[in-house]
């Protein structure tokens, strides 16, 4: 993932998900809940809600940080 917003040459701008981060962001560009998210995890990787949901939440939140995403 290379943000538009920032220069092309810029590595620290270069981002790359592993698995399950690759699999929610196809999940956000659907428009889908924080709730939904951790179920679709849930059920895909065999984990509790729990743990899913915690998981979800620190995605989120790093790609809020980084500007990838804007809560709404």
């Amino acid at each position: 993932m290379v943000p538009v917003c920032r220069g092309v040459g810029d590595l620290d701008s270069i981002f790359t998900f592993n698995g399950v981060g690759t699999f929610l962001w196809g999940l956000l560009a659907e428009g889908r809940s924080e709730g939904e998210l951790a179920a679709f995890v849930a059920r895909r990787f065999a984990v509790n809600e729990d743990a899913a949901l915690a998981d979800v939440r620190n995605f989120l939140a790093e790609l809020v940080e980084v500007g990838l995403v804007q809560p709404v």
